[in-house]
Formats: structure tokens, sequence, C-alpha cells
């Protein structure tokens, strides 16, 4: 008797396979836990007929401290199953998820090219959606957030297990007498994705819903779903907004009819800013795009906002340019630019600065912290310059006027720095001043982190 999982998997390989190309090579993305494990196994022994040859690949990020183990059991296993298989090594570990999951992409992508592979299969099952849905819902994701993990993303990486649950993949894995390796750093509870998985979802399933999980996963599917409706509809709309050169995939600058465009109501404005958004390959979150629609309705022409991922909006008369800014070479020397909430981190003359939705933390490092609802991105952190100003409680003051008055010495005050939004208003100088703040309630806060210096 054909396990569910097998049937379940065919289908999901049959309708991947058919949209890429048959016959072509695939690459698994290997971790060695029961999900890529099972994903390898099916790939290798129940596949579909007009898949192609299997490779496997691996990169150790250093982050286990298993000195290397996992990655030489994968290799015997790969050489038992006749599977060729890639494995490279960090020298440095990756400073948190977001950089460890750049890696390895990049790595998987240039893997693929010299295997000739057009598909990128991960492990991703029916629970990763659920808490990929949940984390995001919780840190304020739109209706496109919550679409959750695609199957088949444009650059090739496809997760064919997204309609099994990790049980479902562990009854298989055992009844095919397979072994995995558990990845310790998943049991890490001060990762708010291992709380979730291990607390959140068993907590909301047992005290509030049962199913939660296969609910969420549920919501996942249908939010794509109205992702891909949009898309279909959408097209003929933005293509009669557009006027000049430059538009469709692809392009880095689109120029938009401002008169059309406003002749739209807010809330379509503002979904087709994020569309435009995406045809140049950035991402507007709910702050950049409440700033962008502002300057869409009263910004002069002549003038240029900056927003999250480079993305710039300048209006020229009735004609709105929506191009992607160059690298930062408008920046001073010495400055840093975050271009949205994700997590990041950095050194910025000489001192740690690390930044996201989450609390910043840096051991050994004695961090200020700012917490901050909804800026406008991009931020930029750079020395303070004579004409910066802040906007505290009682009125505005010059940033020179605060350093003195914070009794920071002469010789100290070219280290101060400012943070400053994409309007230009500074928001902190840290360990002087914060800015009057606006309301956090109901708001997504970012927070950003600065190693201390001892001004005085």
């Amino acid at each position: 008797m054909t396990h569910p999982v097998v049937a379940a998997f065919r289908e999901s390989l049959a309708s991947m396979v058919e949209a890429r190309g048959a016959g072509d090579p695939v690459l698994v993305a290997l971790g060695g836990g029961v999900d890529s494990m099972a994903l390898l196994h099916l790939l290798r022994f129940h596949s579909t007929p007009e898949a192609g040859r299997v490779a496997a690949a691996y990169l150790d990020h250093g982050m286990r401290g298993d000195g290397g183990a996992d990655g030489r059991w994968m290799a015997g296993v790969c050489r038992v199953w006749e599977v060729p298989f890639h494995r490279e090594t960090l020298e440095t570990a990756p400073s948190g998820e977001g950089p460890a999951r750049t890696l390895r992409y990049r790595f998987l992508h240039r893997i693929a090219e010299a295997e000739g592979a057009r598909l990128i299969f991960t492990g991703h099952h029916a629970d990763d959606q659920a808490e990929t849905v949940l984390f995001r819902a919780l840190r304020g994701a739109g209706p496109e957030g919550l679409a959750g993990i695609q199957r088949l993303r444009a650059d090739g990486v496809a997760r064919p297990l997204l309609g099994v649950t990790r049980a479902g993949l562990e009854d298989y894995a055992r009844s095919a007498g397979l072994r995995w390796r558990e990845d310790p750093t998943n049991e890490d509870l001060s990762n708010p994705r291992n709380w979730i998985r291990h607390v959140g979802l068993p907590d909301l399933d047992l005290h509030v819903a049962p199913g939660a999980g296969a609910s969420l996963a549920r919501l996942g599917e249908l939010a794509a779903e109205e992702r891909e409706a949009w898309e279909e509809v959408s097209a003929p709309l933005v293509d009669a907004l557009l006027a000049g050169e430059g538009e469709g995939p692809g392009a880095t600058s689109l120029r938009v009819d401002r008169a059309a465009l406003l002749a739209l109501g807010p809330a379509l404005r503002a979904k087709i800013l994020r569309t435009l958004a995406g045809r140049l390959g950035t991402h507007l979150d709910f702050a950049g795009t409440r700033s962008g629609s502002e300057f869409i309705t009263s910004g002069a022409s002549g003038r240029t906002l900056r927003l999250a991922g480079g993305l710039a909006v300048t209006r020229e008369f009735d004609t709105l340019v929506l191009h992607v800014a160059g690298p930062e070479s408008d920046l001073p020397p010495g400055a840093l630019r975050i271009e949205g909430p994700e997590s990041g981190a950095a050194e910025l003359g000489g001192r740690w600065v690390a930044w996201g939705v989450e609390p910043p933390v840096h051991s050994g490092r004695n961090l200020l912290r700012r917490a901050l609802a909804e800026p406008r991105f991009p931020l930029t952190l750079r020395g303070w310059e004579p004409g910066d100003r802040i906007r505290l409680g009682y009125g505005s003051k010059k940033v020179r006027k605060l350093l003195a008055e914070a009794r920071v010495g002469a010789s100290r005050r070219p280290g101060a720095l400012v943070l400053t939004d994409s309007a230009g208003e500074v928001l902190w100088v840290p360990g002087v001043a914060e800015s009057y703040p606006d309301s956090h309630e109901g708001k997504e806060i970012f927070h950003i982190g600065v190693e201390r210096d001892d001004l005085r």
C-alpha cells in the first residue's frame, strides 16, 4: 500500500516539474532533519518519471557546534544512495538566522547552476507554513505576507511537501527505516520561531482551537490564492497607469500617471503602489505604503521620497517616477543606511549597531536602545551636522545645543551620532536625547541598538 505522503509528494512534484520542464536535474537542500532527509528519499526512490537526476547540497554555517559531524553523516547517506553531494563550510558563522538564510540560498543557487538544475527543493512542510503565517501575522504582515511560504518561486525554489505535516513526514521516515539528525539550535526558545513551534502553536491547539496549525496553513493557502488572483486582474490596470519607458518586470524605473492614480480610491491606490514596488523588485511594508501614499497625494513637484529597499518616488509635474536608488553613494562617509525593518547588524566607526523588529542584543556589548513606532524608512545613522535639530516634548532644539547641555566636551562631539528618517527628521541622538515619541499603540515597533560610547 502506498504511503499517503508518497501520493501527496508525487502529485505536487508532477505540477512543479511540468511548470519548469521535464527531465532537468533537481537539487535538494539538505539539513539533516527529518524533512530534508524524507524529501531526498522521496526524490531518489519515489520520484515521478518526468523528474531528472537528483543532487544534494549542504552549507555548514558553523552554528551547530558539531564539528562538521552532520555534514559527514549526510555525505555518507548520499554516497550509499548514489546521490551527488555538495558540501561547503563557512569560515565565520553568520550573526543570525537572516544572514544565514541569505548565504544558504546563495550557495544553493550556485550549486544548482553548476548542476544544471532548474528546481531547488527544500523540505518545508505544513507545520512550517503554519508557523510562518502566525509569525508574520503577529508582526503585522498584510494579506501578501499572510500568503506564507510559496510552493514554487520564480527563482526555481520549490516546496513539494507543503501539504504534508511534520507528523506525516516522521511516520513516512519511520516506515522507510530512515534516520535523521536533530539540530540543537531548533530547541532554543529565545528564537521566536522556535517558541512558536514548541510553545505557541501547541498551546493554541490545546487551549484555543484544536487544529490551529492546519487552520493557519489553510489561511496561508487562501492568502496565496488571493495574491495570485490579484496579480492576474491587476496587470492591465497597472499597465494602464504606466507612462513612458521602463515599465514591466525587471525594469529599474516606472513612470506613472499621477492623476490617473489619484482618481482611484485610497485602498486600491495603496495596493497598486505595493504592486509597483514589487515590479521593481522591492517590498513596501505598512509604514512605507503610508508614506508613499501621502507623498503621491501631497508631494511637491521636484521632490523625492526614499522608501525601504532602495525604492524612491520622484514627482515630475503630473508624472510619478518610481525607481530603485543606487547604492549608498549619497551617504556621507561613516554613515549607515537601514532600508527596512529586516534584522541586521554592522559596525560603524568601531561601534556595534544592530536593528530589527526584535530588540537587539549582542553578547559582551552594552547597547543603547531606541524603540520607534513605524518609522519612515530608510533610516540613516550618521555623525551629527551643525544644522541638525531634534523634536522634543517642549519643542525643537539644535543638536549642537543639546550636546553642550549634556556636557559633551568639544573634543568628543565629533563622535556623536544622529538617527534620521527618510524625511531627514532626527529621531535619536544616542546617549543624549530621543525625539518626542508618537503613540506606539497598535503599531509595529522597530528597535535599534548602538554600542554605548561615553561622550563625556
